[in-house]
């Protein structure tokens, strides 16, 4: 291989080495920023609980947005790393760190969990809370109430379809891992 094509393969692992630093960086970006948002939330709610009690439904809401953020950055940092294991760490000796990654189930694994525990439990969490502490401040069946079920029913479907996507997509990379 010549130094200008070694050079030019460099400079492309270079590009996508920042790349996925910095869609690293803003997937730490998403978390803390639904942190400070849930904390704000809570703030809000425990203020004055019994009035406030529906601010429970919104928490879920932040979750699925900064959720569907992180799952981007996610899916985008792994399709990355894969070019840069099958097209740049096959010619050039001494780069693996790539491959070394996707032979590391204990990463996906921790992934896999990180997901669910931070983007899925919480969410579900504050839906059952609703649910049990919404009773005592509510009159008789309204159309408040029937609304706020609905409501209700597509978050826990939308927090569903988020779970299985994210087991099907990290089915996917560990395939293509092993491949």
């Amino acid at each position: 291989m010549s130094n200008d094509k070694l050079e030019a393969i460099l400079t492309e692992y270079n590009a996508l080495r920042e790349e996925i630093q910095k869609r690293s960086t803003n997937q730490m970006l998403s978390c803390t920023v639904s942190i400070a948002a849930i904390g704000a939330l809570a703030s809000f709610l425990l203020e004055n609980f019994s009035a406030r009690h529906y601010i429970l439904l919104l928490i879920p809401w932040v979750f699925i947005v900064f959720g569907f953020l992180w799952m981007d950055h996610h899916i985008r940092i792994w399709e990355i790393g894969k070019y840069i294991k099958e097209e740049i760490e096959s010619k050039v000796d001494g780069l693996n760190w790539e491959t070394h990654l996707s032979n590391n189930i204990k990463i996906l694994k921790t992934i896999f969990i990180f997901t669910i525990v931070y983007f899925i439990i919480p969410p579900l969490f504050s839906i059952i809370s609703y649910m049990i502490f919404r009773a005592p401040f509510e009159t008789p069946i309204n159309w408040f109430e029937c609304l706020t079920w609905l409501i209700t029913y597509y978050i826990t479907i939308i927090y569903i379809t988020i779970f299985l996507i994210t087991l099907i997509e990290t089915s996917k990379f560990r395939e293509a891992s092993n491949k």
